[in-house]
């Protein structure tokens, strides 16, 4: 179990460590809230001295003091502060010690602009109350900072536990569902060893061919399309054994498009639908057409059937299969891919998955 001070560390680390950031990286991603930050004070100013003849010249000393103190942090936290990781007491002193220096030369910096003459006398009484409001800005920024990184952070955990909520929900679906089909597969074989040992052959071949695919690409981080698109050859190798002279099946492969790496099981359940809802109800089967295409910078991979058609078929189905395939690709790719399903541009179904190319990735080497 870890301490408190094992804790802490770590929930203010992601302030103080993403080091690896360049300093206009820092900058850019800092200056809207400095802006922000600056320009309230300045007008808080001028609210309580109610001197709004001043706001302009309170914005210049704002705005010099908020940028000095950014500049000053973001060339130390990327340099310097490298050293102390880890070190969080450290860490917080540095922070605010730039704080106070950078409230002093932003405002020696506002003298320049303004054009004033220095006055040494009122100095330190400036400097104080510029160190004050510097010092509950510095605050507010680490509170605001710390709370968009505790609510992104919040965010990555929901979708990675949405994410393995839905992963689990596929292995407990493949589960049920390759004992089944493997078990018909070999009932299927031991009939035919006595009346065809030819056919019988052919289908153990494409049995040995979709397991050694679906071990493939189910269980292994570099799985591509390549490894998707055989098991689906494998898989209507064997449904075309046992829907003898009622399914053809043809492919259209783009051969780039194959060397990506994309997600186990989101295409089969497709092509199981086409062959559960258009091709065994229709009286003389059909063809089933799989196309792995890209269509400017997206992804389109297309199974189309030349089936019974959309609600044609005596049993609708749970639709659970294209639920699990929509929430799957909310959960990979968020809003960015869609599930497509409409009829066929003559007869059966036209089903697609549409992937934007940038999310997707080959695999290393």
């Amino acid at each position: 179990m870890k301490t408190q001070s094992q804790i802490e560390p770590e929930r203010f680390s992601p302030f103080f460590d993403e080091t690896h950031d360049t300093v206009i990286d820092f900058l850019r991603r800092r200056l809207p809230m400095v802006l922000a930050i600056n320009t309230v004070i300045a007008l808080l100013i001028a609210l309580l001295l109610r001197s709004w003849d001043a706001v302009v010249p309170n914005l210049v000393v704002s705005y010099c003091i908020g940028f000095t103190i950014l500049a000053l942090i973001a060339s130390v936290r990327c340099t310097v502060m490298q050293r102390f990781r880890g070190r969080m007491g450290l860490r917080f002193v540095i922070y605010f010690a730039l704080v106070a220096a950078g409230a002093i030369g932003g405002e020696l910096l506002s003298q320049i602009f303004l054009h004033q003459p220095p006055n040494f006398l009122q100095e330190r009484y400036t400097w104080l109350v510029a160190i004050g409001f510097s010092l509950a800005a510095g605050s507010m920024a680490l509170f605001i900072n710390f709370s968009w990184v505790q609510l992104a952070q919040s965010k990555r955990d929901v979708e990675r536990a949405e994410r393995a909520a839905i992963e689990a929900q596929l292995r407990a679906l493949q589960a049920q569902i390759e004992p089944h089909f493997l078990f018909n597969t070999l009932a299927n074989l031991d009939a035919l060893i006595a009346v065809d040992a030819g056919e019988a052959r052919n289908l153990l071949a494409n049995l040995i061919r979709y397991l050694r695919a679906a071990l493939t690409h189910a269980r292994s981080e570099a799985a591509t399309l390549q490894t998707e698109v055989e098991l689906l050859k494998a898989y209507l190798g064997i449904m075309a054994l046992r829907l003898p002279n009622r399914l053809t099946t043809e492919f259209d492969c783009d051969p780039e498009c194959l060397r990506l790496k994309f997600p186990a099981m989101l295409l089969q359940p497709l092509v199981e639908n086409a062959i559960t809802h258009g091709i065994e109800p229709a009286c003389s089967g059909g063809n089933i057409r799989v196309s792995v295409q890209r269509t400017g910078d997206t992804l389109k991979l297309s199974v189309d059937d030349t089936g019974v058609g959309l609600g044609n078929a005596n049993t609708s189905g749970t639709c659970a299969g294209l639920q699990n395939i929509r929430d799957r690709l909310q959960s990979l790719f968020g809003g960015s891919a869609r599930l497509i399903v409409e009829p066929g541009a003559s007869r059966g179904t036209h089903a697609a998955i549409e992937v934007p190319l940038n999310l997707l990735s080959r695999p290393a080497g």
